[in-house]
């Protein structure tokens, strides 16, 4: 290879690098996958190596190759704390999540052992989700002083409070703080009750019994008993419990033992393999590669034999919860209708658990259109106000019931 040749090759890796720092500035991994690989550039320059031309030309092809796809996925797929790239196939869809202070990416998640990650306290994130020039939601999400979605009815003094639990649709993706049902519950049950929202985007059964187990929740309720827990349970969250989601592959993992009882075992995956895919999560084109081949799993890719391990999962939550607080411990189920999920209501139904079919119960068998944000498939705030409703109306008064 001549030097000219070499030149170009150089010029042209330069310029995606550059691109790549400007990008990937806050990425401890890819900072240094970029350091090594401009050492190696300049080892080549200096023609420290004598290898033979057309293994050299390959190399530096290849290199040129993995550089240009990274700058274009990072280019084309903005990154967000909470969402790391879009999930929709229209290019025009572009989501963002941002820190209100900085502008800059939301990087206010803390890892937790095992729980994998949890928002940062007293911190705040802008999130917008945009279709070309049409804004289809630009909300913020608040923490509180314990990393938790933020409620803005609560008066101190309150003796009684609820623990909500489950994923974004609990969290509220889309909506704003005082548009979550947890928040509207303390709103429509007139402040009786503190509401404590401890789901988060991406979140499953497994980490709501690593919460319960590590009383997550002890500082946040305060001075409060909370006389009820619900968990949204959507069918995916099988997948999630069982680590076959792109974004929980360091969260809690849950096996039978011997005596057939739910314990944790580490995390999904330790060593490693934990490293490798810690490092591709850090790449735009490694995430890619991952989403690709680990992806969101649709629901119907868990088998019937998973079911028992989720369920007991649930099961020893639940448990859990009344042993402490001797409250209510109800699911509310929101079906997406793919295959397995009739059998996951059906196993759960034998569990004997309290049950809520959000659909035919709460939505009154309408069709689920008018309750979801438009291409995002969230629940919209309207949803959030009428669940919120149900449960008040469901829930306080077995609550009256039982103090008379």
């Amino acid at each position: 290879m001549c030097f000219k040749s070499k030149k170009i090759y150089l010029i042209f890796i330069l310029i995606g690098l550059s691109a790549l720092i400007s990008v990937y500035l806050y990425y401890p991994y890819v900072i240094l996958f970029l350091e090594l690989t401009w050492f190696f550039c300049f080892l080549i320059y200096k023609n420290y190596f004598k290898i033979n031309s057309i293994i050299l030309s390959n190399f530096l092809s290849c290199l040129s190759v993995l550089i240009f796809f990274e700058s274009y996925c990072a280019g084309i797929m903005p990154f967000s704390g909470l969402y790391p790239w879009p999930f929709s196939s229209d290019p025009r869809i572009v989501r963002s999540v941002t820190d209100i202070k900085t502008g800059k990416p939301y990087e206010g998640e803390k890892k937790i052992k095992d729980l994998e990650y949890t928002p940062l306290a007293r911190s705040t994130a802008r999130s917008w989700m945009k279709k070309g020039d049409q804004t289809i939601y630009d909300v913020l999400y608040s923490f509180d002083g314990y990393g938790f979605r933020k409620n803005f009815n609560y008066k101190p003094g309150i003796t009684k409070s609820s623990l909500f639990f489950g994923c974004s649709f609990t969290f509220g993706d889309g909506v704003r703080d005082e548009e979550t049902y947890p928040n509207r519950f303390e709103v429509e049950t007139q402040n009786q009750f503190k509401s404590v929202n401890l789901a988060y985007t991406g979140y499953g059964a497994h980490q709501m019994l690593y919460q319960l187990e590590h009383q997550m929740e002890r500082d946040a309720i305060e001075n409060s008993s909370p006389v009820f827990a619900f968990y949204l349970l959507i069918p995916d969250h099988v997948n999630r419990t069982l680590g076959k989601s792109f974004w929980n592959f360091f969260g809690p993992r849950y096996i039978f033992n011997s005596k057939h009882e739910v314990v944790q075992s580490g995390r999904f995956h330790d060593g490693v393999q934990s490293f490798g895919k810690d490092f591709l999560m850090h790449s735009a084109l490694g995430y890619e590669l991952l989403t690709h081949f680990f992806g969101n799993s649709p629901s119907d890719f868990f088998q019937l034999d998973e079911l028992d391990l989720f369920t007991s999962i649930v099961e020893r939550s639940k448990k859990i919860y009344e042993d402490r607080y001797h409250g209510i411990f109800a699911i509310l189920y929101w079906d997406d209708f793919t295959k397995n999920s009739d059998h996951l209501l059906e196993r759960l139904k034998r569990k004997n658990f309290k049950i809520i079919d959000i659909q035919s119960q709460v939505f009154k068998g309408k069709n689920l259109t008018s309750y979801l944000i438009p291409e995002d498939g969230h629940p919209n705030a309207h949803a959030h106000s009428i669940l919120a409703r149900y449960l008040a109306q469901e829930f306080t008064q077995k609550d009256k019931d039982s103090d008379q």
